[in-house]
């Protein structure tokens, strides 16, 4: 979403979220998901970085690969790129365990290895399924390779982005 999408998006948010919101007994109906770190500057930018700051600070709730909190009356929740998603298990028709977002490419980019562009897409296969694997050993296995393939960099990206709203 453009910054500009944005600023349109963001009051029409929160009059969602006011009207239909909650339900009855008063649990949330309708939140908002950032996946990419680069929408937390763009919340910011509409919001204020202060108040995003603030907003992070006072009301921000840790749950596995996910930060919930409130904005303007609007549930976030921000699912870092640096952590292996809580994602299903990722298993292709050629019978290979991937990562998450692989589904972004075509099964022949997958396993050729690269897309047409030549971007690396190795990191999205993690192994070809046997009829004896074992799902815990592969689900470790899956969650370093997402550190090394996608997740350190997001990990710095992200400290980037922090201090930048921190100011």
């Amino acid at each position: 979403m453009e910054q500009m999408d944005f600023s349109v998006f963001w009051p029409q948010c929160q009059d969602v979220v006011a009207r239909y919101g909650c339900d009855g007994d008063g649990r949330s109906r309708v939140y908002f998901r950032i996946f990419r770190h680069a929408e937390l500057l763009k919340l910011g930018r509409v919001v204020g970085m202060r108040n995003l700051l603030r907003a992070v600070e006072t009301s921000a709730q840790l749950a596995p690969g996910e930060v919930h909190f409130v904005m303007h009356g609007v549930p976030i929740v921000y699912s870092p790129l640096s952590l292996w998603p809580q994602e299903t298990f990722l298993i292709d028709a050629d019978g290979v365990y991937r990562t998450a977002y692989s589904i972004g490419h075509t099964l022949v980019d997958l396993r050729r290895g690269n897309n047409d562009h030549g971007e690396d897409l190795r990191g999205y296969s993690v192994e070809q399924l046997a009829p004896d694997f074992d799902l815990v050993r592969l689900y470790e296995r899956c969650v370093d390779q997402w550190w090394r393939f996608k997740g350190k960099r997001s990990f710095e990206e992200e400290i980037r982005i922090f201090e930048e709203i921190r100011g």
